[in-house]
């Protein structure tokens, strides 16, 4: 799944299905760091049955700065899915940010 803005890409996918048919909010950093900015960021998360996002770390950061990389985290953590009784508790996960320059 994908979604645009702010000229940053974000892309995510979680182990289950249940989780992955609506989401609540994947949180997009748009320019938070330097608008010259470009580079692709893979934040490994684990979601928990209510849709939160409970651990995030970097999975690849290929030539990001460590703004980038900071803000990717930080954002991940913010992201909700939908709750899910029947999901597998902890969920493992990616998001994906491409940061485009302006």
């Amino acid at each position: 799944k994908t979604a645009d803005g702010c000229n940053v890409m974000v892309s995510w996918s979680l182990t289950e299905q249940p989780h992955i048919e609506i989401t609540i909010g994947i949180s997009n950093p748009g320019y938070t760091c330097d608008q010259d900015s470009y580079g692709k960021i893979t934040i490994q998360i684990k979601v928990d049955q209510n849709g939160s996002v409970i651990y995030a770390s970097v999975l690849e950061k290929g030539d990001a700065s460590q703004c980038m990389i900071n803000q990717a985290i930080k954002y991940a953590k913010l992201s909700r899915f939908n709750y899910s009784i029947t999901a597998t508790p902890n969920q493992i996960g990616t998001i994906t940010y491409t940061f485009i320059s302006q």
